[in-house]
């Protein structure tokens, strides 16, 4: 339950636009967003190195 309430707060504080550029585009979108992806793109990573190997 915290955790979540901790997420709403950092949304809500972290409304502002950010300009990423990807290569050669450049995206404009919420903080929040791009945290929220890069967090996303961790825990993949993350699974991924972790796996036990065979």
């Amino acid at each position: 339950m915290a955790l979540a309430v901790l997420a709403v707060v950092l949304a809500v504080e972290n409304r502002g636009l950010v300009e990423i550029r990807l290569l050669i585009p450049v995206v404009t979108l919420p903080l929040w967003t791009a945290l929220a992806g890069m967090l996303i793109i961790g825990i993949v990573v993350g699974l991924l190195v972790g796996r036990p190997r065979k």
